[in-house]
């Protein structure tokens, strides 16, 4: 490195440090190593707890919202929010402090990897099962959340992680979640702010049109997602702006078929997801997702048991599952024909329990269903699911049939003799005694 290129770096570094003051500076215990991202109510670094040498990232809130006490609300009512969420596929927060200035901080897992947004701008597409993949760990990580009475409405490419050589998927920034029950005007603020709240191109009508947002609200952003992920472009395609809205407001997405060859029932779940109506969309993330595991073949599910995206819990996919393990069994069963002595009709499967709990992982093969030493790796938080019993099969019987015996032969004419000649000698017998008596 030559003297110039020192120089350089020295007043880069010097300019960045004028420009940010928190770079290269501790607060409340952490240094401030680089920064990583900046967002209209914060910016987040990278950072290093000086106690014990965790590196983790740190969100901040800027300086000058610092006075604002409905900003301040904001922030601290997304600390509360994130502190309360604890599934797998949404970023851990570790601690959330003020530092002695004020300052208000969200310290959270670092994450390596890259945003779906950069992925997308790296592939342009994805396929549909990859897509499928990605949404049903949102819906697990959204599934937590809408249960708290915590709406995202801030979903998209750019708030959703793929961890680097898993892809395993974190969402991300609950920054202007809504919560039920809350007393912070969020659509005043953000307005006096010169902000909006959500992106525009991911926003649901009801969130555009500043009505009351709830789970559905975000399943419309995870359709656009997904929308996107598999056909490059978003369901009114270029359109920015006042015309983005004009659509959105009075006109329905293109079928995703218009741009890619994709199954005719992922298409249908993706187009209901994107109903201008919250009322014909999905009730909640739970029946999209379990949509959603239906679509994945088989052998997608088998070749990937060892991932961790495919470690589901049993409340959002029991029912998905056993619907899959009975269509497989029965599809089987169908293509034997059956004995001579059965019904032609099909057997009727019952379970004693109804149905009974799934482990939280991908679909066992057939032979280890009910396998105990599975089941009990569950990772979902300590959750352990009950043995799960394997289904009866009941065959319809005929009822019992009357066995009738086969008719003798026809006698042959020596026995026909043979017959005359035993009534001639017996009746010779008998007047033989009567007349030695009589």
């Amino acid at each position: 490195m030559t003297d110039r290129s020192v120089l350089r770096a020295d007043i880069e570094h010097t300019v960045s440090q004028r420009r940010d003051p928190f770079l290269a500076s501790t607060l409340d215990g952490y240094r401030i190593d680089a920064k990583i991202a900046e967002g209209g109510f914060g910016a987040v670094y990278r950072a290093t707890h000086l106690a014990t040498g965790d590196v983790c990232a740190l969100k901040v809130l800027h300086p000058h919202f610092a006075r604002d006490p409905n900003m301040t609300a904001r922030f601290q009512r997304e600390a509360a929010t994130m502190e309360r969420l604890r599934n797998r596929h949404t970023v851990t927060t570790r601690k959330v402090g003020e530092a002695d200035d004020g300052t208000l901080y969200i310290a959270m897992e670092l994450l390596v990897g890259e945003m779906l947004q950069e992925r997308l701008q790296r592939v342009k597409t994805v396929s549909w099962i990859e897509a499928v993949r990605i949404g049903i760990a949102v819906c697990e990580s959204l599934a937590e959340a809408h249960a708290l009475g915590v709406v995202h409405r801030d979903l998209k490419p750019a708030n959703i992680h793929l961890a680097q050589g898993t892809d395993f998927v974190k969402v991300i920034d609950f920054g202007i979640v809504a919560v039920r029950g809350s007393t912070v005007d969020d659509g005043e603020e953000l307005t006096r702010a010169g902000m909006t709240v959500g992106t525009l191109d991911y926003m649901s009508p009801e969130q555009v049109m500043d009505r009351e947002t709830d789970a559905r609200s975000d399943i419309y952003a995870l359709g656009v997602i997904l929308y996107e992920l598999v056909s490059g472009t978003r369901p009114y395609g270029p359109l920015t702006g006042p015309q983005l809205l004009a659509a959105m407001l009075t006109t329905s997405a293109q079928p995703v078929s218009k741009h890619i060859e994709v199954p005719l029932a992922f298409e249908r779940v993706l187009m209901k997801c994107l109903r201008r109506e919250a009322k014909n969309r999905f009730d909640d993330v739970q029946a999209l997702a379990t949509q959603l595991a239906l679509l994945l073949p088989a052998e997608a599910v088998e070749e990937d048991e060892a991932t961790t995206w495919c470690h589901t819990p049993a409340p959002v996919f029991e029912r998905a599952l056993h619907q899959r393990y009975d269509a497989v069994e029965k599809a089987t069963i169908a293509a034997v024909p059956p004995p001579p002595h059965q019904h032609a009709a099909p057997p009727v499967y019952m379970h004693p329990t109804g149905y009974p709990q799934v482990m939280p992982m991908a679909p066992p093969t057939r032979a280890a269903r009910g396998s105990v030493a599975q089941m009990d790796q569950s990772p979902y938080y300590g959750w352990s699911p009950p043995v799960m019993p394997l289904p009866m099969q009941v065959v319809s019987l005929p009822p019992p049939s009357v066995i009738v015996a086969p008719a003798p032969p026809a006698p042959s004419k020596l026995a026909w003799v043979l017959v005359i000649l035993a009534i001639v000698a017996v009746s010779a017998a008998a007047g033989a005694f009567l007349h030695l008596y009589f």
